[in-house]
């Protein structure tokens, strides 16, 4: 499971944490990145280009709304966040990526034209990249682009033939020069690039980068760019924004905000992680988990989600409180009052692999013996209490204020074996906070079915208290 993700998303997982930024610039405004031999480059949302609009609604949305024409070649989805205007000699060409399938290494470009005759078309050029442009890609999401190329001709169904481009790179300590010297003259290292070009009319002419023109011209050389129909840029979306193919292989209505806030680079293991429970759990149930993790994290961000186990542990800061009684570990079975004996199973927090197992308060396992028995005398005999599930005690990551740090908070996640956050409000679990509230040290009350908190300092109740998540467990904490 886990390996598979991490083999089809290799490229992305080296270079998140350096190319989000770039992507978020894109977003927020249009930047020029080159001037160069005549070719401008600037980058934008779909947004941010007027004129955009007019083309992509008359060359794309027309056609794919033209009853007659019931041709699947205009069925696909862009990624309207980042997009390359090239500009050359009063002709415009918009390279906008297209979301593909997350397990492939090809990716494809729409690209529309508005030439300064008036002429208006519309492409798909399809990229093949060979290894030594994944490696570049990798660290440099704009590296100029080597491997073989297609296009689809989005104006007719001239058929398709196929031409070879190259061209010498000027490169500066590995990177190709934006400097203006020409080949030959002083260049560090001169590389020639060669790329198949394959299309049905029009003469394409890739640029070898997005921050970096190849077409750095030496004295005798002609302008490559010079009568060509398409000037495009790459756009390798899978490095420009991951997260997009992500969420479009998850295939869950996300709300606008979510998808938002799932697409942040700090959200993006986070992200990963979604994708691989969901391969293996796609259940209405793990599909219900997702969502409820997601609006804790949005809430909590510094919120744990453990997906194999259905559990998020979440920060339950308090006032300061140092508990001065005697602790002790929870024994299994744990004898109530009335001689009945309760199953006690433990676990490990994501946080930290830490056991449950550990000391803590008298006085907060007697709360419990205490919550079980006065729970199971108003359960019927199928639905009495007879197994607690402890996840947390002292283990796990908790705010600095938390009780559970001083070893009076139990996070409770089980009841008889079945999880919370599968079954829901159960009698059970209404009946144990009911009794909890009642145990002369209750401190914290948060759970499924409630969220009470009592003050011993101002002999008050909060009945509403504001604390995020426990959808999946009970926390039960006590002051003396």
């Amino acid at each position: 499971m886990k390996s598979r993700i991490l083999r089809i998303l290799a490229v992305i997982l080296l270079i998140t944490a350096s190319c989000e930024n770039n992507s978020e610039e894109i977003q927020n405004e249009i930047q020029q990145i080159e001037v160069q031999n005549g070719l401008e480059l600037v980058t934008g949302n779909f947004d941010q280009f007027p004129e955009l609009k007019d083309l992509y609604k008359n060359l794309i949305i027309k056609k794919r709304n033209a009853s007659e024409l019931n041709n699947k070649k205009y069925y696909f989805e862009i990624d309207s966040s980042n997009i390359v205007k090239s500009s050359f000699e009063g002709d415009v060409f918009f390279t906008i990526p297209i979301i593909g399938e997350i397990n492939q290494t090809s990716f494809e470009n729409l690209v529309l034209t508005l030439k300064k005759n008036g002429l208006k078309e519309a492409y798909i050029i399809n990229y093949e990249p060979d290894n030594d442009y994944l490696k570049r890609v990798s660290t440099n999401p704009f590296a100029y682009f080597t491997g073989s190329t297609g296009s689809t001709n989005l104006n007719s169904l001239s058929s398709k033939s196929c031409y070879f481009i190259t061209y010498t790179v000027c490169t500066w300590s590995g990177h190709p020069s934006n400097s203006g010297i020409p080949v030959g003259s002083g260049c560090e290292h001169v590389e020639t690039v060669k790329i198949e070009v394959c299309s049905g009319e029009p003469t394409v002419t890739i640029n070898g980068s997005g921050l970096y023109s190849p077409s750095s011209v030496g004295e005798g050389q002609t302008n490559i760019l010079q009568g060509t129909d398409v000037i495009t840029n790459p756009i390798y979306l899978k490095v420009i924004n991951p997260h997009i193919y992500v969420l479009n292989e998850l295939k869950i209505p996300f709300k606008s905000s979510e998808a938002n806030w799932l697409k942040r680079s700090e959200n993006f293991e986070f992200l990963l992680d979604i994708l691989s429970f969901i391969e293996v759990n796609n259940t209405i149930e793990a599909l219900d988990f997702v969502k409820y993790s997601i609006s804790v994290k949005m809430a909590v961000p510094n919120s744990i989600v453990d997906f194999n186990k259905l559990f998020i542990e979440t920060p339950t800061p308090d006032t300061k409180y140092i508990y001065q009684g005697a602790k002790t570990y929870i024994s299994n079975p744990l004898t109530l009052r009335n001689g009945d004996k309760i199953k006690i199973t433990f676990d490990q927090t994501k946080s930290d692999g830490k056991s449950s197992n550990q000391q803590v308060a008298i006085d907060l396992i007697e709360g419990i013996k205490y919550a079980v028995e006065a729970a199971n005398k108003n359960l019927s005999g199928s639905d009495k209490i007879l197994g607690l599930h402890i996840f947390c005690t002292t283990n796990g990551t908790h705010s600095a204020t938390s009780n559970h740090g001083n070893g009076t908070a139990v996070d409770i996640s089980r009841i008889n074996g079945k999880k919370m956050i599968v079954t829901g409000v159960t009698n059970q679990i209404k009946e144990l906070q009911k009794a909890m509230d009642n145990y002369q040290y209750v401190r914290e009350n948060f759970g499924p079915f409630l969220k009470h908190k009592y003050s011993k300092e101002s002999n008050s109740w909060n009945y509403n208290y504001p604390v995020k998540g426990h959808k999946d467990h009970i926390h039960f904490s006590i002051r003396k």
